[in-house]
């Protein structure tokens, strides 16, 4: 006589919903309703088992990965043994369809055009009218583990191989350059009269995709601290004639950041706390005004501050999020990367702005001591 198996239901648990990760001690309430995203799991799981194209294969077990400080995300077993990770952003993450359209664009070109091992995205929707009730992005897992779980114990050797292979990714980035600078999506994901993208490969070739485009930056910076519900211009530099600069030029790109934050000055209904400062009497009190007031001299002075060398203020894609938690290595071999993960808020930007070095080069040993 056979025994008919219930359908697994995972919508029950909590956990999945929640950031676990860890805590705060400011503001707690806020920041934790920023990192709670509700979804139907189950529904995602049925996705990510058609997704897999394996058939009739069906998820038997859900398990949630590490918290990111910015979206969920959960590893899906088929009872084939083949599994899958599922993302979901948080509130935080970024504003709505855009976030998700420019992650999943820019795997694409990361990993079919410019070469660099990224997961393929097996399916996704940057709309949350749909089954699962959230934005998603389903996506192979890569092989390997995580960087950061065998790095110290690696030989300086061995480390300084996969530095090189990191480098030597980042130097592929340097040799491609946009027309643009702002976020890269699907053309089909942005207005219809959006221009394709326009790039120059590493020959030297300048390149028409029509697949691609240059549409509004995803960088967190356009969306932080209240920003994501402040109206300003997001690009891809719409103020170039306002400003008398061509629209390409890293001068209009940064003039847009200082407009961008005397809106936010002006439209958000509380400034944020710096994270970083104590205010005592007699110093610094920031107001509207000083504020506002500071953004104008920025404005004044920011194009006597660009390089001189017309190579950095060329527009260039970046992972500007290296640490060791979001690269994949062979444990056999961690010179041989298996990929790079999260390339969310990913933005088309000068090259001077992306110079920022893997975390995992940061010193990390006791206070160095001058010789004597």
């Amino acid at each position: 006589m056979s025994v008919l198996q219930s359908k697994p239901c995972w919508n029950g648990n909590e956990d999945f919903f929640s950031f676990t990760r860890g805590r705060f001690i400011r503001d707690k309430a806020r920041e934790l309703s920023q990192r709670y995203v509700k979804f139907n799991v189950d529904e995602l799981a049925r996705l990510a088992a058609q997704a897999s194209g394996t058939g009739s294969c069906q998820c038997e077990k859900v398990d949630k990965l590490p918290d990111g400080m910015h979206n969920k995300a959960l590893l899906f077993t088929m009872n084939n043994g083949i599994q899958v990770v599922g993302k979901v952003p948080n509130p935080n993450a970024g504003r709505p369809h855009f976030t998700t359209a420019s992650e999943v664009a820019t795997m694409d070109f990361m990993r079919n055009v410019m070469g660099t091992p990224v997961p393929k995205v097996l399916a996704w929707s940057s709309k949350s009218d749909n089954t699962v009730g959230a934005e998603y992005i389903i996506m192979e897992k890569l092989q390997g583990v995580q960087l950061d779980r065998i790095w110290e114990r690696l030989d300086v050797d061995v480390q300084l191989k996969v530095l090189k292979q990191i480098a030597k990714y980042q130097e592929s980035w340097t040799f491609t350059c946009f027309d643009r600078f702002g976020g890269l999506y699907y053309k089909e994901d942005l207005a219809s009269d959006t221009p394709s993208l326009v790039y120059t490969n590493k020959e030297g070739q300048r390149i028409t995709d029509h697949r691609f485009a240059v549409g509004p930056s995803p960088s967190r910076h356009n969306s932080d601290d209240g920003r994501m519900q402040v109206e300003f211009d997001r690009g891809p530099c719409k103020l170039s004639r306002l400003l008398r600069y061509s629209g390409d030029s890293a001068a209009a790109y940064e003039m847009a950041t200082g407009i961008r934050e005397i809106s936010c000055i002006e439209q958000l209904p509380q400034l944020p706390q710096s994270p970083i400062s104590f205010y005592y009497s007699r110093t610094y009190q920031p107001s509207r005004r000083k504020k506002v007031q500071a953004d104008q001299y920025y404005l004044k002075l920011v194009k006597y501050l660009l390089p001189d060398e017309e190579f950095n203020q060329t527009s260039h894609i970046w992972h500007d999020d290296l640490h060791a938690e979001n690269i994949f290595v062979n444990p056999n071999d961690p010179s041989g990367i298996s990929g790079l993960i999260d390339w969310q808020s990913t933005e088309l930007a000068p090259l001077y702005d992306h110079t920022l070095e893997p975390y995992l080069i940061d010193y990390d040993g006791p206070p160095m001591q001058k010789a004597s």
